[in-house]
């Protein structure tokens, strides 16, 4: 096929869609008495042509009122989103206390129930006096006041 004739079919589909998409909107009473609308005038002899207005675009109103609802739900989108990632920390949080609690809980229940605790140091044990393990008591017990709640 030649670009010629390519071009002068192109024209002719064109011109000729615009006639079908062209077609009027007609409206008619049925048998029942109610109002219908087509676009196929030959349902009845009855059937006027209803002239449609121009569009001239959507309301201002309108899509101010569709902007002001894309904020909104963008706004209500990010509050999700955030809340979604406040749980996940308080989550975290939470698994890290009770980690934290436990630990300190070990640490106390150690200084209380041992006559000594040992540390290492240098490849080696060194024993806590009596002083240290004092110090090592409160401070368990304060951090299982801290974390434990």
């Amino acid at each position: 096929m030649t670009i010629r004739l390519r071009a002068i079919l192109f024209v002719l589909v064109y011109l000729l869609s615009n006639v079908v998409f062209a077609a009027g909107v007609y409206r008619w009473v049925d048998e029942q008495g109610n109002v219908q609308f087509g676009d196929d005038p030959g349902r009845t002899k009855e059937a006027k042509s209803v002239k449609l207005p121009a569009f001239k675009g959507a309301d201002p109103a309108y899509l101010k009122r569709l902007e002001q609802q894309k904020k909104y739900l963008n706004a209500r989108q990010e509050e999700r989103q955030k809340g979604a990632e406040s749980k996940v920390k308080d989550k975290k949080l939470q698994e890290e206390m009770a980690a934290r609690c436990k630990d300190a809980q070990d640490r106390l229940k150690m200084f209380t129930e041992s006559s000594q605790v040992y540390v290492e140091e240098n490849g080696g044990r060194r024993y806590l006096d009596k002083g240290q393990m004092s110090t090592g008591k409160q401070r368990a017990n304060d951090e299982v006041k801290k974390y434990c709640r």
